[in-house]
């Protein structure tokens, strides 16, 4: 599998949680090496979310397949925009997201928003008063999406009742 996202080579410099990345985005992800997804995730600084995205479709019964692993959200976002072309969508909104030149975001697994809790006080994101949508399934009828204080994984309905914000996300190497 190619590695997914952007190259960049900026001096080859040791990149850190917490610096900002390419894209212009806040670091909070590295693997301390280069997987088959890429090495580092950078999430937006800013909520640049409109409250009330739906996740796909309001017609129940499709299940995309999603995976909650950690680094999966690109390839998620991707099948998502495949399955569910509207443009009201988290994964449309983050898909065609741009930052700094930069037009590979994407809608973050649950696994890569879990990775936030572990750095919350560490990074500077400007916080949601609702909670961050993921690209992951829970089943047939739910998806995950994380709390606003980045403290716990909930699931709910893929038409969104709640108000829900999308951080996108984006994967590059050194």
């Amino acid at each position: 599998m190619p590695i997914l996202g952007t190259v960049w080579s900026s001096n080859k410099q040791k990149i850190k949680i917490g610096d900002v990345g390419p894209g212009g985005g806040i670091v909070f992800y590295d693997a301390g090496s280069t997987k088959s997804w890429g090495r580092y995730i950078e999430i937006v600084s800013r909520n640049v979310s409109t409250p009330v995205r739906n996740w796909g479709t309001a017609s129940y019964g499709v299940l995309a397949s999603t995976s909650s692993a950690l680094g999966s959200g690109y390839t998620n976002t991707i099948l998502l925009s495949t399955l569910f072309p509207a443009t009201d969508t988290a994964q449309y909104f983050c898909r065609n997201f741009s930052q700094n030149g930069y037009t590979d975001w994407f809608l973050p697994s649950i696994g890569d928003l879990q990775q936030l809790t572990n750095i919350q006080n560490k990074i500077k994101i400007n916080q949601s008063s609702y909670g961050y949508l993921s690209s992951s399934e829970y089943d047939i009828n739910n998806v995950y999406y994380l709390s606003n204080d980045f403290s716990t994984t909930f699931f709910q309905k893929r038409l969104c009742s709640i108000y829900c914000s999308n951080l996108p996300c984006s994967i590059f190497l050194i």
